[in-house]
């Protein structure tokens, strides 16, 4: 069997794509355990009710929503894209995939739930310098948010290097009032191998979404650094 999955055009969409693109007319009768061919089959509970389809050599196109589609493992999503980038996180509609329906091969498929929420934290977690940062910012009060944020990001930026990170925070202690806490958080985000990552990217330059895809990144994040940050010249007048 190959299970095909679309969830964001209508089955009169497809019918006209398939003929048109692949010279193909879809059979709409639910599939059996002799069916040939290519049939259309609406919504998971009638999937489920075919039980022989995972012996057979038919193919089956599955119109459903996209967390049902992420659920079935082995189906081939014909107008969906798994997308792990701001804002998108997730799940991300596409065209019909021609490619896809081409090279797909017959595979045995499953169901498993697909936990959207979790996914989402995981690729933000993952990914993003902002989300460790901020929550280390929100610690400080709210008054000591901003000079703290434009301080980080200008260092991450500019410089990146840990031995400088006691001056950089001692000066900030000198403007802002920090705690203990406070010092340990950021220490904590600015020291970790993901912001090493960013002030290598930051420092190269470039387009975000090629940075972002070159050192698997969030384009995002880099896109709000460089929003933020002040310029080269006035950072190292205040560090010097």
């Amino acid at each position: 069997m190959i299970l095909y999955i679309v969830a964001n055009h209508s089955p009169k969409q497809v019918t006209d794509w398939l003929q048109k693109k692949c010279n193909i007319t879809p059979k709409y009768t639910s599939p059996t355990k002799r069916s040939t061919g290519l049939h259309f089959v609406f919504g998971l509970q009638e999937y489920k009710l075919c039980k022989d389809l995972q012996r057979s050599k038919v193919k089956i196109i599955l119109f459903e929503g996209p967390i049902t589609a992420m659920s079935i493992k082995g189906a081939k999503l014909l107008d969906l894209k798994i997308n792990k980038e701001a804002p998108y996180y997730g799940i991300e509609y596409s065209s019909l995939n021609y490619s896809v329906f081409k090279k797909a091969e017959h595979e045995q498929c499953t169901i498993e739930k697909y936990d959207y929420a979790n996914n989402i934290i995981e690729s933000i977690e993952s990914k993003s310098i902002l989300n460790p940062l901020m929550t280390a910012i929100y610690t400080v009060s709210s008054s000591a948010q901003k000079p703290v944020k434009i301080a980080v990001v200008n260092w991450l930026s500019y410089d990146g290097k840990v031995k400088n990170l006691p001056n950089l925070l001692t000066k900030l202690s000198d403007n802002v009032k920090l705690n203990s806490n406070n010092i340990a958080q950021l220490n904590s985000v600015l020291q970790s191998e993901l912001a090493t990552i960013y002030t290598r990217a930051l420092k190269q330059g470039g387009d975000v979404n090629e940075l972002a895809e070159e050192y698997n990144i969030s384009a995002y994040d880099l896109s709000y650094i460089l929003s933020v940050r002040s310029s080269k010249a006035e950072y190292k007048r205040n560090n010097k």
